[in-house]
C-alpha cells in the first residue's frame, strides 16, 4: 500500500523537478541553441537569440532576436496554457512583441530563402484537429514601416481573434502610427468552402508621410465578402489633400466582384485647384474631374477654364487581361490659343494602341499614333507629327514674348523596348525670323539609340550664309559632343541686336566643336573675321584659334599681316585666373585715329583673377608711339614703361614730344576706386596748343599755348591736386563766340583751386576772372569768384544782337552759393520773325515739363539786376518798338523769378491781321512773386476807311501771359465782328437779311469760296508763302454765321502738317497745331487754341483698316 502511495508521489516530484528544470538556463540555453538551428536551416539566413527566458510550462521570453540584420526583436514575451493541450487546444493568452524592426527594403530576399514545407499526405492519413486560440497579439515600440522620406515610421498593432483549423476570427485590428489608423474585423477562411468576410475602417493624415509640401485627410470604409478566388469589394473614400500648392479634393465609391471588369461599378468625383497658369483675377485655376464606370460603359470628364477632355468606351475582361475601347475629345483654350483635341484609344491582349490623336488649329497641328505592348519587355511604335505655320504661337505660353515668326515642322518615328526606344526625327525650318535674324531654311535630323541623342544632320540657310550643326549625348553617361562650323557668315551695317544698333560690317567663319561632360566641357575651334567694319574703322582679317579644357579657355589671335598677337588663358569657375600676352609689330593706327600716318610698337603681359582686381599684375612696354597729322608730329621720347600689380598702375617712364615741345607723366594710379592712392605727376614745357588741336579728330580751331606742372595724390574719392595751368596768347572760335588773347594761370593746391587773373577778349570785348574755391568729397566747400564782362557783342542770326557788360560775383559755403551782380545792356535788337517754326516752337513747349533739377541748381540762389539804359529794339514782322527794362532776377535757379518793368521808350507800332497800329501805352509788369507770369497792358491804333466813313480802331491787349484778352474797339462804334472785317477785307461783314434772301442759292459752296479766299489769304500773309490747301471743311449752321468755322490743313513737308481754324464770322484766329507722322500708324500733334487760351501736345495711334 506505501508503494501505491509513493507511485504518485514519485510522479508529482518528477513533475515538479522537470517544472524546475524548465525554467533553469542549462535547459532554457539548450532550447535556444535547437531554436537558432532549425531557424536557420530553414531561411538560409543566420538567426541570433541573445536570451531565452521563462519557463517553458506558461511562459517564456526572448531578447535581442535578430535575422541577418533584416528582421530584428528586443524581446518577445509569449504565455500561454499548456494544459490545454489535453484537450487539443493551443491557448496563447498573449504574445507581446517589443522593439520590432523589419527592414522593408530587404525583406524579398528572406522571404526567397524560406523552402517550402509541404509535405504530401496520405489520404488515409488522420488529422489531428487542434484549436488555436491567440486572445492578444501586441506589437509595440516598434519600427515595421523603416525609414520613410527620411522620417522614422512607428506602427503599433493590435490583435485580437481566434484561430481555428478552418477559419480565422478576428475579434479586432488595430494598426495605428501617431495620427493615423485603420481598424479591421471580421473572419478569414483558411479552407475552401467558408466565406470571406471583413469590415475596414481608416483615417490616414497624409502629413505623417514627412512629404515636402504634402498635407491632408483621407477617410473610407469597406467590407470585403465572397469567396476568396473571387472576393466582392464594396469602399467609399473621401480625400482632401494639398500638394505643392495644389489642392485636390474628391469622392471615390466603388463596387467590384473580382475578378472580371464587367462587375465593377466605380465612381469618382474630384476637383483639383492648382496655381494659375496664366494672369487672370483668379487665385487659383479649377479642375473638376467625373469618372463612372457601370455595366462596361466608362466614361471619364475632365473641365477647366482651359477647355475640356472627355474620354469615353466600352471595358471587359479581368485582371489578366483587361479591355477597352474608347474615343477621346476635347478642347483646349489658353490665352488666345485655341484648339481641338480627338483621337482614340484600345487596349487588349496586353497592348495599348493611341490611335489617330489629333490636336489643331489654324496654326498647329499634332497628330499621334502609337502602339504599346506591355509584355515583358515593353515595346513600342509610334509616328508624331508636329505642323506648326506661325511659331509665334509659341509666345501664348511663354512669359516673356520672343519677337520670332516662321514655319516649322517635326515628323517623329519611335521603335523598340519602351524603356529604350530607337526614335528618329526631322525637324524643319521654313522663313523663321528671331530678333532680326532672319533664317530662310532649316533642317535638323536627330536621333534616339541605345540611349544616345544624335543630331546626324543640321542645316541653317539665313540670308547670312549656311551653318552646319551636328552632335550626341549619352543620357546614360551624360558625355556629349556638338559641332558647329560654316564658310561664311554676312554682317552688313547697320545690325540690329535686340534695341540696340552697331554700324558693323564683314565676313566671318569657323569651325568649333565641344564634347565630354556638360559639368567640365572640352573644346577647340577656329574662328577667322574677314574685312570687318565699325562705323569708320576698318580691321584686318583676324583668326582666332581656341581650345578649351578643365574649365579653362586658350586663345590665340592673330591678323593677315602678322603685326597683332594675342595670347590669353581664362578659367570660367574659381578661382577665374587670367593671363594675355599682346605684341603690336609696327601696327597701323590710321584706321582708329585720323592722321596722315600713325603706328605703334609695343607689349602688353598681365594675368591675375577677374574677380579681384588687386590680383592683376603685368606690365606695357611701348617701343614705338608715332602720329603725324597736318605736318604735326607726336611720339615718344623714350620706351614708355608701365607696371601693374597691387592694385596699382605705376607709370615708370612716359615722355611724349611734339616737335621741341615735350610733355611727361609718371606715377601710379589705382586700378580700383575704393582703394590705392594717386601719386601721379604730369609737367610739361611750354605747348603750342595748334600742334596738339591738328592730332585731334574734331581738328579743333584753337591757337595758343600752355604750360601745366601738376601732380595728384591721395585717394580717388577725395584727390588733391597741387600745381599749375598757365596759358598765353589762346584764341579759340565757335558759331557766334570767338575768344581771343586769354591769359591767365589756373592754380592748384591740395583740394583748393585759385583762379589768378584769368583774362581775354570776348567778341569785340574783354573778359576777367579771378578767385579760389575748394573741394571736399566732390562737392564745392568754398567759393569766390568773381567775373567782369566789357562790351561784350553777341549776335544770332534767329534772335538778333545784344552788346552788354557785367559784374557777376559767385561766393558760396558747402550746400549753399550766391550769384549777384549787375548786366548791362548797352545795345539790343530782337529782329528775328515771329514765323512758322516760331509758332511751331512756341506750341510744342507750351506744356513741356519741366527738366529734372540738378542738385547744384537747388543750391544757387540768384540776385543779378538787368538793366537798358539805352533801350532795347524790337524790329520784326509784328512790331517795332524800343522798350526800357528793369529787371530783377531772383530766387533759386531750379526756380528763377523776375520782378521789375518793361515799358516803350517812344512811339512804335505792331501789326495785328496784317494791319500796323501805332503803339500809345505799352507795359510790361513782373510783380508775381510764385512765377513769371507778367501783367500786359498795350494800346495802340489804327486808322481806316471805308466806303461810307473812316474809322479810328483801337486795340488793347491786357491780362498776363498765361490768361490775357485783346479786345477791338472802334469811333464811330461798331461791333467787334464788324472790325475785323474792316481790317480783312476793307468791308463791313454782311448782314443775316442777306443771308435769309439767299437761302435758294448753293450757300454752302459760296461760304467756302468766300471763307477759302480770306482765310487762304490770312495764311498767305502769316507765312509769307502761297498754300495749297490738302483738306477744307465747314461745320455749322450756314444761315447762322455766327455758328459757322472752318478748317484746313496744309502738308508743306512729307510727314508734317500744319492745321489752322477759325470762324468766319468772329473771324478770330480760334485754333493752329503741327501734327508730326513718327509712323504710318504713330503721330504727335500739337495744339494752340486762342479762344479757349490752352495748348496741349497728344500723341495718335490710327490704324486704317480694310
Amino acid at each position: 500500500m506505501k508503494k501505491l502511495l509513493w507511485i504518485p508521489i514519485g510522479f508529482i516530484l518528477l513533475l515538479f523537478v522537470i517544472f524546475i528544470l524548465a525554467g533553469t538556463p542549462l535547459i532554457l540555453n539548450i532550447i535556444k541553441g535547437k531554436l537558432e538551428t532549425t531557424l536557420e536551416s530553414n531561411i538560409g539566413k543566420p538567426v541570433h537569440i541573445g536570451s531565452l527566458k521563462g519557463n517553458l510550462f506558461y511562459a517564456v521570453s526572448i531578447d535581442k532576436f535578430e535575422i541577418a540584420d533584416i528582421v530584428a526583436v528586443d524581446r518577445v514575451k509569449v504565455s500561454y496554457s499548456i494544459l490545454q493541450l489535453i484537450y487539443k487546444k493551443i491557448d496563447i493568452h498573449s504574445i507581446i512583441i517589443d522593439g520590432l524592426f523589419i527592414d522593408m527594403n530587404r525583406i524579398e530576399t528572406l522571404t526567397k530563402n524560406i523552402p517550402s514545407t509541404k509535405k504530401e499526405k496520405s489520404e488515409k492519413e488522420t488529422k489531428i484537429p487542434f484549436v488555436i486560440h491567440i486572445r492578444e497579439l501586441s506589437i509595440q515600440n516598434s519600427n515595421l514601416l523603416s525609414t520613410l522620406n527620411n522620417q522614422n515610421m512607428t506602427l503599433s498593432v493590435a490583435l485580437q481573434g481566434s484561430l481555428f483549423p478552418d477559419v480565422f476570427v478576428i475579434d479586432s485590428l488595430m494598426l495605428k502610427t501617431r495620427e493615423s489608423n485603420i481598424s479591421v474585423h471580421g473572419r478569414i477562411p483558411l479552407k475552401e468552402g467558408t466565406n470571406l468576410s471583413l469590415v475596414y475602417n481608416l483615417t490616414i493624415l497624409c502629413d505623417e508621410f514627412n512629404i515636402e509640401g504634402l498635407t491632408g485627410m483621407m477617410n473610407g470604409s469597406g467590407e470585403i465578402t465572397g469567396s476568396t478566388s473571387s472576393p466582392r469589394i464594396v469602399s467609399t473614400l473621401n480625400f482632401d489633400i494639398d500638394y505643392q500648392k495644389t489642392d485636390v479634393y474628391g469622392h471615390i465609391a466603388c463596387d467590384w466582384q473580382l475578378p472580371n471588369f464587367d462587375d465593377l461599378n466605380c465612381t469618382v468625383t474630384a476637383t483639383a485647384q492648382t496655381a494659375l497658369l496664366t494672369r487672370t483675377r483668379g487665385e487659383k485655376d479649377r479642375w473638376d474631374v467625373t469618372l463612372r464606370a457601370k455595366g462596361k460603359k466608362f466614361l471619364c470628364d475632365i473641365s477647366s477654364q482651359y477647355g475640356y477632355a472627355t474620354l469615353q468606351g466600352v471595358y471587359g475582361g479581368d485582371m489578366e487581361n483587361p479591355e477597352f475601347d474608347g474615343k477621346l475629345t476635347g478642347a483646349l483654350t489658353y490665352a488666345e490659343f485655341k484648339s481641338t483635341i480627338q483621337g482614340n484609344i484600345l487596349y487588349n491582349n496586353k497592348t495599348l494602341d493611341v490611335k489617330r490623336i489629333r490636336m489643331s488649329n489654324d496654326e498647329l497641328l499634332i497628330q499621334v499614333n502609337a502602339s504599346v505592348i506591355v509584355k515583358d519587355p515593353a515595346t513600342i511604335t509610334a509616328d508624331i507629327l508636329l505642323s506648326c505655320t506661325d511659331i509665334g504661337v509659341i509666345n501664348t505660353f511663354i512669359e516673356n514674348p520672343l519677337p520670332i515668326t516662321g514655319k516649322f515642322n517635326v515628323s517623329t518615328k519611335m521603335s523598340g523596348k519602351l524603356a529604350n526606344p530607337d526614335v528618329v526625327s526631322t525637324v524643319t525650318l521654313e522663313d523663321v525670323n528671331l530678333y532680326n535674324e532672319q533664317i530662310e531654311s532649316g533642317t535638323v535630323l536627330i536621333t534616339l539609340k541605345n540611349h544616345t541623342v544624335n543630331i546626324e544632320r543640321g542645316l541653317l540657310h539665313s540670308a547670312r550664309g549656311i551653318i552646319n550643326v551636328t552632335g550626341m549625348y549619352n543620357v546614360k553617361t551624360s558625355m556629349f559632343s556638338t559641332h558647329l562650323y560654316s564658310d561664311e557668315v554676312t554682317f552688313s551695317s547697320p545690325e540690329v541686336f535686340g534695341t540696340d544698333t552697331f554700324p558693323l560690317s564683314g565676313h566671318m567663319s569657323f569651325d568649333v566643336e565641344f564634347y565630354g561632360n556638360p559639368l567640365n566641357p572640352d573644346g577647340r575651334g577656329r574662328v577667322v573675321f574677314h574685312d570687318f567694319t565699325y562705323d569708320t574703322l576698318m580691321f584686318d582679317t583676324y583668326e582666332l584659334d581656341f581650345t578649351f579644357t578643365d574649365n579653362t579657355a586658350h586663345f590665340n589671335v592673330l591678323n593677315d599681316k602678322e603685326n597683332v598677337h594675342f595670347d590669353a588663358q581664362i578659367m570660367v569657375q574659381q578661382p577665374y585666373f587670367f593671363t594675355a600676352l599682346i605684341t603690336l609689330d609696327h601696327f597701323d593706327l590710321g584706321d582708329f585715329i585720323p592722321s596722315d600716318s600713325a603706328y605703334i610698337t609695343a607689349q602688353v603681359s598681365v594675368e591675375g583673377r577677374t574677380d579681384e582686381i588687386e590680383s592683376i599684375s603685368g606690365n606695357i612696354q611701348i617701343e614705338t608711339l608715332y602720329v603725324a597729322a597736318r605736318e604735326h608730329e607726336l611720339s615718344n621720347a623714350e620706351r614708355i614703361a608701365i607696371d601693374i600689380g597691387n592694385g596699382l598702375i605705376d607709370i615708370r617712364s612716359c615722355v611724349m614730344k611734339l616737335h621741341s615741345d615735350s610733355i611727361s607723366l609718371h606715377g601710379t594710379i589705382p586700378l580700383s576706386q575704393t582703394q590705392g592712392n594717386f601719386d601721379l605727376t604730369c609737367q610739361s614745357s611750354r605747348i603750342d596748343i595748334t600742334r596738339i588741336a591738328a592730332l585731334l579728330p574734331q581738328a579743333l580751331e584753337i591757337t595758343g599755348y600752355f604750360t601745366v606742372d601738376m601732380s595728384i595724390t591721395g585717394k580717388p574719392s577725395t584727390p588733391e591736386i597741387n600745381g599749375f595751368v598757365t596759358f598765353e596768347s589762346v584764341k579759340y572760335a565757335m558759331p557766334d563766340i570767338i575768344i581771343d588773347s586769354v591769359y591767365g594761370t589756373v592754380k592748384f593746391r591740395n583740394r583748393a583751386v585759385t583762379i589768378d587773373n584769368l583774362k581775354g577778349k570776348i567778341n569785340k570785348g574783354t573778359f576777367k576772372s579771378s578767385g579760389s574755391l575748394t573741394v571736399s568729397n566732390g562737392d564745392v566747400s568754398t567759393l569766390d569768384i568773381m567775373l567782369s564782362l566789357d562790351a561784350i557783342d553777341f549776335n544770332h542770326k534767329e534772335f538778333g544782337s545784344v552788346v552788354l557788360s557785367s559784374d557777376i560775383k559767385a561766393t558760396g559755403k558747402k550746400d549753399s552759393i550766391r550769384v549777384t551782380g549787375e548786366v548791362t545792356i548797352d545795345k539790343a535788337v530782337y529782329g528775328a520773325p515771329f514765323n512758322m517754326q516760331t509758332i511751331v516752337k512756341l506750341l510744342t513747349s507750351a506744356n513741356r515739363p519741366p527738366p529734372e533739377q540738378g542738385k547744384i541748381l537747388k543750391q544757387t540762389y540768384c540776385d543779378i539786376g538787368i538793366s537798358t539804359p539805352h533801350g532795347a529794339k524790337i524790329a520784326n514782322n509784328v512790331a517795332h518798338v524800343e522798350i526800357d527794362m528793369d529787371l530783377q532776377l531772383k530766387g533759386y535757379l531750379s526756380q528763377l523769378n523776375v520782378y521789375g518793368t518793361a515799358s516803350t521808350l517812344k512811339k512804335g507800332y505792331v501789326q495785328y491781321l496784317n494791319k500796323k497800329f501805332d503803339i500809345v501805352h505799352a507795359v510790361i509788369a513782373f510783380d508775381n512773386p510764385y512765377k513769371i507770369d507778367p501783367v500786359l497792358d498795350l494800346e495802340a491804333l489804327h486808322f481806316i476807311s471805308s466806303e461810307k466813313d473812316t474809322y479810328e480802331i483801337q486795340m488793347h491787349l491786357s491780362g498776363t501771359v498765361e490768361k490775357w484778352s485783346l479786345s477791338l474797339t472802334s469811333f464811330p462804334t461798331l461791333p467787334e465782328q464788324d472790325i475785323i472785317s474792316l481790317l480783312l477785307i476793307g468791308k463791313r461783314r454782311p448782314s443775316k437779311e442777306i443771308f435769309t434772301e439767299l437761302q435758294d442759292i448753293d450757300l454752302k459752296e459760296t461760304a467756302k469760296e468766300y471763307a477759302t479766299s480770306l482765310v487762304t489769304g490770312e495764311i498767305e500773309r502769316r507765312v509769307e508763302k502761297t498754300l495749297g490747301l490738302e483738306e477744307f471743311t465747314i461745320t455749322g449752321d450756314i444761315l447762322d454765321p455766327r455758328r459757322l468755322n472752318i478748317g484746313i490743313e496744309k502738308r508743306f513737308a512729307k510727314k508734317f502738317t500744319f492745321v489752322y481754324g477759325m470762324g468766319i464770322e468772329s473771324w478770330e484766329l480760334q485754333r493752329i497745331g503741327l501734327n508730326y507722322d513718327i509712323t504710318d500708324n504713330f503721330s504727335i500733334f500739337t495744339l494752340h487754341d486762342q479762344e479757349n487760351m490752352n495748348s496741349s501736345v497728344d500723341f495718335d495711334i490710327h490704324f486704317n483698316l480694310k
